[in-house]
Order: C-alpha cells, then sequence, then structure tokens
C-alpha cells in the first residue's frame, strides 16, 4: 500500500504539474489521511464492487496560491484508485462546495479508462481557508459518477494532516 500511496502521490505531481511552471511551493504541500465510504447509492453498489464501510489512504492537495496546479483529492484503495482533479478551478481554488472533476482511474484489475474519467463533486471543508500553516483538514463528500460509472453517488468522510515536506 506505501508503494501505491507513493506511485499515486507522484502521479498526482506530474499531472498537476504537466504544462505549468515551477510552483511556488516546491514540493507542493498536501494532507494525507484516510477516506471512508459512508453512502453509496443502487448504481454505485451494483456496478462498482465498493461498499459502505470501505476505506481509502486518501491525499488532498488544495491549490494554496496561483500558479500551483488544480486542486486534486486521491482515493486509494485496496486494490484500485481515483484521482479527482478540480476542472473547474480558479486561482482561489480549493475544492470547497460544488465543481466538476476529471482524472486518472486504476481499476482493480489493472486495467484504466482512456482519457480518465469525469463527473461533479460537492465537499464540505474545514477549515474554510487552507494555507501552507494548516495542520488539519475534514472533508464530508459527494462524488456523482464515482469510479467512471454514469449515475453513481458514492459519499465519504476524509481526516487529513498535513504532511512534512
Amino acid at each position: 500500500m506505501q508503494h501505491l500511496t507513493r506511485v499515486l502521490g507522484v502521479a498526482l505531481a506530474v499531472v498537476g504539474l504537466s504544462g505549468s511552471a515551477q510552483a511556488a511551493n516546491d514540493p507542493l504541500i498536501v494532507w494525507q489521511g484516510g477516506a471512508t465510504i459512508t453512502s453509496l447509492n443502487a448504481v454505485c453498489r451494483q456496478n462498482t464492487g465498493f461498499a459502505v464501510g470501505n476505506l481509502a489512504h486518501s491525499i488532498f492537495r488544495p491549490r494554496l496560491v496561483g500558479d500551483e496546479p488544480r486542486s486534486a483529492l486521491s482515493l486509494l484503495f485496496t486494490s484500485s484508485a481515483q484521482l479527482i482533479i478540480n476542472s473547474d478551478a480558479s486561482d482561489g481554488d480549493q475544492m470547497h462546495g460544488q465543481g466538476s472533476y476529471t482524472g486518472p482511474l486504476i481499476r482493480g484489475r489493472a486495467t484504466t479508462v482512456s482519457g480518465g474519467v469525469s463527473g461533479t463533486y460537492n465537499f464540505k471543508i474545514k477549515p474554510n481557508v487552507i494555507t501552507d500553516t494548516t495542520k488539519v483538514i475534514a472533508i464530508a463528500g459527494t462524488i456523482n459518477d464515482f469510479f467512471g460509472v454514469v449515475g453513481c453517488t458514492m459519499k465519504f468522510l476524509g481526516a487529513y494532516q498535513r504532511r512534512p515536506n
């Protein structure tokens, strides 16, 4: 799991930095922790193999300054992973509230979706403003079209601690 975490962390940095100059925070500041699935609608239960209570190792990287890559959230399950990259980003983006996402997906059979997946999210994030000195972040989130399944709505609770650089 640690290896998968490092691989997806590198993917987060590569995807986020592609096409942009070096960010002001180098290395990028991230918060790591866990996310627990709290709710899945029928479409998710029938088409994803996930269940309420599944735990993901997770990394949250909010945009702290305007020249950083768009905010992103990674969810690393035992045999699969999804990266949620905010596609509605503005200079002040930290993924508060509703928005659209895109991102790569790694399925449990070592396959992916060409071009990645997309959908919408709704995150309630505390604290409301995240800075480079924020120690702990909590997210109550909803992800629509989760895991590339149209109509799949997944809700989760996540807790994150700032990773030392």
